[in-house]
This record gives C-alpha cells, structure tokens and sequence, in this order.
C-alpha cells in the first residue's frame, strides 16, 4: 500500500451503543490534524455519508474515540505511550470536558475508557491509568462530583491492572 499525502487517514471506528452511527478519527479537515467525526449508518447505506465534524484539533497526537453513547463521545489524546489525555466531548459536537489526567502538567498512560450508564444516563467514566502510580489502576471518573475514586489500584495488586473490556 503506498501512503499519499492527499489521502485522508481514518482510524480509531467505534460503533454507537444503539447501533445507529459510528465515530472516528480522521485528518481529511487538513491532511495533518487528527478530528473526530461521526456518520449515520442510514447515510452510510443510501451512498451520501452525512460525516460531521465534532472536535477540531490543532495539536500533536491522535484522536482516538473508545467510546460512543447517544450523548457523547469518550476520546484518547494519545501523545504516547506514557502521555494521553480521556477527554469527554458532546456526540453534537462542542466543548471537551478533561476526565484524566487531573493534572495536565503531569503526563500519564491512560486506555481502555468505557462509559457508564445508570437508569439511561451516563454518570462516570472507567478507565486504566498511571497517574500518581507505578502502575495502571483502574479508575472511575463520576461525571456528576467531577471526581476520581480508585477501583483497583497498588494496595490491591503490585502489577497493571489490563482492561480489555468493560461491558454492560
């Protein structure tokens, strides 16, 4: 496969919990800037995408989407493996809310963000992170206290917590 600069990349697909679009990472506004977009399954099959861009990013790294509700999308700003930022952004697009790292000044390897649901509406965030840590500990984000509480972390267990998947 050859690359051409022209050629949009697009990576990071995740389907919405109803089945209905998907969101992903692309850098088609600019050929250079990693933006989140999302497109209605229904356009996908008539062969008119209705792609709609979300958030616009004018910084270094990957946009990864890891999760997508009818509400809002959870993104990873992946820097590198010891730098990434989970971000909260509205499905309609607008303002991003930081769910980790607490400190922006203090880099962290954040993954596997999931988010959760009580009675239909989305309350908090899951996630794996080293922040303050050795290791990766598993973490939740309450939307509503805007606050981190602990899962599994170094008092538990003196390795990385690994989450694959966090399912209903």
């Amino acid at each position: 496969m050859t690359f051409q600069p022209q050629t949009p990349l697009h990576q990071g697909v995740k389907w919405s919990e109803d089945g209905s679009a998907i969101a992903f990472s692309s850098t088609a506004r600019d050929g250079t800037h990693f933006d989140v977009w999302t497109c209605s399954l229904s356009s996908i099959i008539s062969g008119t995408p209705d792609r709609k861009l979300v958030m616009s990013n004018e910084v270094p790294g990957y946009f990864l989407p890891q999760a997508y509700s009818d509400s809002h999308i959870l993104v990873q700003r992946y820097v590198s493996v010891s730098d990434s930022t989970l971000l909260l952004i509205p499905s309609s697009g607008g303002d991003a809310r930081t769910i980790a790292p607490s400190s922006p000044s203090t880099p962290a390897a954040i993954c596997c963000g999931r988010l959760w649901h009580s009675q239909g509406a989305l309350v908090g965030v899951v996630y794996a992170s080293n922040e303050g840590s050795e290791f990766m500990t598993l973490r939740y984000y309450d939307l509503k206290e805007g606050k981190e509480k602990e899962i599994v972390g170094e008092k538990d267990v003196k390795w990385d917590v690994e989450v694959g998947t966090v399912q209903k």
